[in-house]
């Protein structure tokens, strides 16, 4: 697991870092004490490759807040944990939808609880998602929000119920780790049977009235996985 503290405080970094050690976690932790050594830190160096960043807050318009909801849209499977010694700033800090807010001085308690909950939601998202890089970002998507699978040209289109993601993944790749209610319905389409409306003779149609075309080689192997 990767983490990433930002505070200029060595105080509460250090505290976080000792109980990472007294803990004996499969943790590498690093600490900032700049904004921009450590947006720096995760766009450039980890190429967002991190799974929880704990971010202190001073006030109501610290500027770290807006800068959690950029890196939150650009990397969705950040898990942000913002702390603080004020207690008044719930309605600004949870704008960028932190995965915990804690007061500070911190205790072994709080900690406690925080780790447990991280490590049970990275667990089911690594069994319930698939990790893409593309232009050196990295992107993890969750299996129920994709639609399909597209091949065109040597990309591989990720159809998800917001956005598209390209991938330069193989079908190999991509199979190997998709569940099987993912299925081959052309060889260049692999579809969630779930985000399936409608199957005739023309081909798909997904919820969006989507249409996907199905190849005669794949005809019937479709017809029987959705029969069951």
């Amino acid at each position: 697991m990767n983490i990433l503290v930002l505070d200029d405080k060595e105080e509460n970094s250090c505290f976080i870092n000792n109980y990472i050690i007294a803990e004996k976690l499969d943790v590498l932790c690093k600490n900032y004490i700049t904004i921009f050594s450590f947006v720096t830190a995760v766009c450039d160096e980890y190429k967002g490759d991190i799974d929880v960043v704990f971010i202190c807050i001073r006030g109501k318009n610290d500027e770290r807040i807006e800068m959690s909801k950029d890196l939150q849209s650009y990397y969705p499977q950040l898990k942000v944990v913002f702390y603080s010694d004020k207690d008044d700033m719930a309605e600004e800090i949870f704008k960028a939808r932190p995965m915990f807010f804690l007061k500070t001085p911190f205790d072994k308690k709080k900690l406690d609880s925080v780790f447990e909950r991280i490590i049970e939601t990275i667990d089911s998202d690594n069994n319930n998602s698939i990790s893409i890089k593309y232009k050196g970002q990295l992107y993890k998507l969750n299996f129920s929000n994709i639609c399909y699978v597209e091949s065109m040209a040597r990309k591989m289109i990720f159809h998800t119920l917001k956005e598209d993601y390209e991938s330069y993944m193989t079908w190999e790749e991509i199979e190997g780790v998709l569940p099987d209610y993912f299925i081959r319905c052309h060889r260049s389409f692999l579809v969630n049977i779930y985000k399936i409306s409608k199957f005739c003779n023309e081909g798909l149609f997904l919820d969006k009235n989507q249409y996907i075309p199905v190849s005669r080689s794949y005809y019937r192997i479709l017809k029987e996985k959705l029969s069951c």
